[in-house]
């Protein structure tokens, strides 16, 4: 103890002085339950070729992460790697997102109506030469109403 000296910190002197002296162990660590680790799944090659197979098949992104216990991103990557085209949703209603966004709703309202993200919303319209408007001006509704009274 001596040698520690009157700089040292004196909760870790204690603690070194009882785990020396058998006095009992050292106090656990300050989380209660370990960090678990990310579970890493490999596709082989057949796996993967399946996968392939299986999308440009028809089946989904999303079903087909959880039948091979990956990502969806995985899915992608692994189809665009073996030279396949990914495809957006295709059950949207091209027409019915042009429409409701020419009435006046933002991207993400429409994307609410179509049960889509309103980045797939953004996309479609892209793809379908619909020009978009400004960011600030979506809501031409708001921008034209009369203000509230107060």
């Amino acid at each position: 103890m001596e040698v520690l000296g009157r700089f040292s910190n004196p909760d870790d002197a204690t603690r070194l002085s009882r785990v020396l002296s058998g006095q009992g162990r050292d106090r656990p660590s300050c989380r209660p339950v370990p960090s678990v680790r990310q579970k890493q799944t490999r596709l082989t090659d057949s796996q993967r070729s399946e996968l392939v197979a299986r999308y440009l098949g028809g089946e989904s992104a999303r079903v087909l992460a959880v039948a091979f216990d990956v990502d969806r991103s995985t899915v992608t990557r692994v189809v665009r790697a073996a030279g396949g085209a990914v495809r957006y949703r295709a059950d949207v209603d091209l027409d019915a997102a042009g429409e409701l966004y020419q009435s006046g709703l933002s991207l993400a309202r429409v994307g609410a109506e179509l049960d889509v993200s309103a980045g797939t919303v953004l996309n479609l319209l892209r793809r379908a030469g619909i020009a978009t408007r400004r960011v600030g001006t979506n809501q031409l509704r708001e921008r034209t109403a009369t203000p509230p009274e107060r």
